[in-house]
């Protein structure tokens, strides 16, 4: 269940930057879903088998999503995406 609340806030936050820009109450409410996440990756590495390959998994991840995101908004290309900073 909390993983669905994660998910959703992190709906609402994008759909706030993207689309509603002028209502920021989408954006707090959208700030609850990185510290979820950041206990999701916490609790994804003490329940692994292997965490190097737990940590091989992430930074795929994160390098897909870099370039998902240097794609879709090409200004981004410096800015490092929010996966990296988990490492």
């Amino acid at each position: 269940m909390l993983e669905w609340i994660t998910m959703l806030t992190m709906l609402i936050d994008h759909l706030g930057f993207t689309f509603f820009t002028d209502l920021p109450i989408l954006r707090a409410i959208g700030r609850i879903a990185f510290p979820l996440y950041c206990f999701f990756i916490v609790l994804g590495m003490e329940r692994t088998r292997n965490r190097k390959r737990y940590f091989k998994r992430l930074f795929f991840i994160a390098i897909i999503l870099k370039y998902r995101t240097t794609a879709f908004y090409p200004v981004h290309l410096f800015i490092i995406g929010i996966v990296f900073l988990l490492f």
